[in-house]
């Protein structure tokens, strides 16, 4: 088992809010990525900053201060004492209702157990090439966004060349979609957002492997790849490209494309592990 490729890639943001992990103990690896989002801003005035920070900065620090600080091993005790964490950061600066978040893809490869564990949600991936087949998460926020980039097009018709009064409509529609759809189980568009609520716990998903069955491991966050949900040929498509080309190579494909997205050049990171 290696890890055969870390990429960091901050595009076009201006404040990087992509972060990625790595930690050993001993055989054992854990690793993780994560994609922070902070509050809903209008693009002239920018997200609001606390201490030169972004509410999506923030949370990814905080997440992965304690993703490296945790003293035990266990991947619901981990997160649950990360997202904690990020709670109680949130409430002391008296943002938690804003809604920054993040979402995330984490693994715990056990060589004790002998078993790997996922806990993924959002639009962060993890994609498991096993012996015979390739499992994928799923993209938790392709409703959710899709329902705004297609928001984003009536607004732009409406009204045409005027960036402003665009934003000035779209910035309250996300909020309140926001709002309905985060850590909202119950709702067929609510999807996980690490916030330090407790409803996440609802609405992430886990998955387990044994490690015998485990060839290759991607973790990355969703600008690595164009908007949309990763079907049975792209999860194959993504294997070949990235034997071919590596995590870099696919980002570089991904940014040679049209495709729709609310930047031309998002920032992305990965974490490839070879079994």
């Amino acid at each position: 088992m290696k890890i055969s490729e870390v990429l960091i890639d901050s595009g076009d943001a201006e404040y990087a809010e992509d972060a990625l992990f790595l930690r050993r103990c001993g055989k054992n690896i854990m690793a993780g990525v994560l994609d922070g989002v902070s509050g809903p801003y209008h693009p002239s005035s920018g997200p609001e900053l606390f201490n030169g920070e972004t509410g999506g900065q923030i949370i990814v620090n905080v997440a992965v201060g304690a993703m490296q600080e945790a003293a035990n091993w266990n991947p619901d005790g981990i997160f649950n004492e990360a997202n904690g964490k990020v709670r109680e950061k949130l409430l002391s600066l008296g943002i938690a209702r804003n809604l920054p978040g993040a979402s995330f893809a984490f693994a715990w490869i056990d060589c004790t157990t002998k078993m790997l564990t996922i806990i993924q949600g959002g639009d962060s991936y993890a994609l498991i090439e096993l012996r015979g087949k390739i499992v994928a998460t799923g993209n938790q926020v392709y409703e959710h966004d899709h329902r705004l980039l297609k928001a984003k097009e009536e607004f732009e018709q409406e009204f045409p060349n005027n960036r402003d009064k665009v934003w000035d409509k779209l910035v309250p529609l996300t909020a309140a979609l926001q709002l309905k759809h985060v850590n909202n189980s119950h709702d067929p568009f609510g999807y996980a957002s690490l916030n330090g609520q407790c409803e996440v716990l609802d609405c992430l998903n886990k998955m387990e492997f044994p490690l015998d069955n485990v060839l290759t491991l991607l973790l990355f966050t969703d600008g690595l790849v164009p908007f949309g949900i990763i079907g049975r040929e792209r999860k194959a498509r993504m294997f070949d490209s990235y034997k071919k080309v590596g995590l870099k190579g696919i980002l570089k494909e991904t940014r040679g494309k049209k495709f729709q997205r609310f930047t031309d050049g998002p920032e992305a990171v990965g974490i490839a592990i070879v079994f």
